[in-house]
């Protein structure tokens, strides 16, 4: 049974307010007591116009993930008998602890009187960042309509008892907050904007780190530190696009750093062991890469584009659909598609197609028209 020590407005457990999905998964994997079944709950055709729901079955836990940044703004508890929870050194729910009105009111203190629903017949008792839900019998509800009475006790010598609690950031229920990014003055990795200069590398907007193309692992461990993990390919299936029919090269083999945790590779060649490609990620739920990289939030200045010069001050984002993209970058020469259609085996949410402009391939969902990464080059001309 999991057990979970609540702060209000933060954290239940390891599951904290604003982390992100990937972190939150990860957590859940590595828990002691593993959850049998974890559900990921989204709108496929439109990922970000719903909150990603990750719901922990059995104990009928569910965390709602703010679509854009991916991070967690609500946890819900839905039956209080099956996981233990505490604040503080007390215990106030779990299968041998009654989550009453009486035990919350004596561990939490008092507060604000709550909010009746004549709809539901029920009694939100509210608390800074912590909502707990009480079923209120049809036979009493008249006692509780004007909002005004507490529920501690009814007539008949009995208390409520919370079936449902919310934990959030913020005083309202109805209007969770997510708790500010990490700004300029107190830089983090996640969700850090990224800018995006074609041809040349990127930048950290925060840090003000800058990958270059050309830059040695050296360069890029002083600047980066060790990254998440290294892989080394094996082969690259779009090498016969680049080079002619029958031409055959002896190269090193090509390898990446993975820095999974800022949401992009770097791709070092085999031979120069300099950096030749730089991979961001948006990792979208039902992507056939979700949930191995967090969320990279770069920006591209439509300006860099060919015969786009002029247009300052427009951006393209992970969070753009690929039509859209498009249409902004109409007259800039674009490659016809090229299809990736991964077998069921491996993805059964369907295939990305590949869109080349100098110096970067879009790949989009194909489902959703989202972009599912963007692959920067070095510019040959400069």
């Amino acid at each position: 049974m999991l057990t979970l020590p609540v702060e209000p407005g933060y954290s239940m457990g390891s599951f904290r307010i604003g982390m992100p999905i990937s972190e939150a998964i990860q957590h859940l994997k590595h828990l002691d007591d593993k959850p049998n079944a974890v559900e990921i709950l989204y709108n496929e055709k439109d990922p970000l116009n719903n909150d990603t729901i990750v719901k922990i079955v059995e104990e009928d836990i569910v965390l709602y993930f703010e679509s854009k940044t991916q991070r967690l703004k609500l946890i819900q508890i839905n039956n209080v008998k099956k996981v233990k929870l505490s604040y503080g050194a007390s215990i106030f729910s779990g299968p041998n602890v009654d989550a009453s009105f009486v035990n919350i009111y004596n561990v939490f203190g008092p507060t604000y009187p709550g909010e009746f629903d004549t709809k539901s017949n029920t009694y939100k008792l509210t608390y800074p960042g912590l909502t707990f839900v009480f079923p209120i019998p049809p036979m009493f509800s008249h006692l509780y309509s004007d909002g005004k009475e507490l529920p501690i006790e009814f007539p008949n010598n009995t208390t409520p008892i919370a079936t449902t609690i919310y934990l959030f950031h913020g005083h309202d229920l109805a209007k969770p907050k997510l708790p500010p990014v990490k700004s300029e003055s107190t830089p983090d990795s996640y969700y850090e904007p990224i800018i995006v200069n074609l041809g040349r590398g990127i930048e950290l907007s925060y840090s003000k780190k800058k990958i270059k193309f050309g830059y040695s692992t050296q360069d890029v461990l002083m600047i980066l530190g060790a990254p998440d993990k290294i892989y080394y390919k094996r082969n690259d299936k779009l090498r016969i696009h680049a080079i002619g029919a029958g031409q055959s090269q002896t190269v090193g083999n090509d390898y990446f750093y993975n820095y999974f945790s800022m949401g992009f590779d770097i791709m070092f060649g085999g031979n120069t062991h300099t950096v030749q490609k730089i991979m961001l990620h948006t990792n979208f739920p039902g992507s056939v890469d979700f949930n191995t990289y967090s969320k990279c939030n770069f920006s591209i200045p439509v300006s860099q584009f060919e015969f786009q010069e002029k247009r300052e001050n427009q951006f393209i984002g992970p969070d753009e659909k690929f039509s859209n993209v498009q249409k902004i970058l109409d007259g800039t020469p674009c490659s016809k598609p090229i299809v990736h259609d991964h077998t069921k085996a491996n993805n059964p949410f369907g295939g990305t197609k590949f869109f080349a402009f100098r110096n970067c391939i879009f790949e989009v969902i194909s489902r959703n028209d989202h972009i599912n990464s963007l692959t920067l080059f070095k510019d040959e001309n400069s």
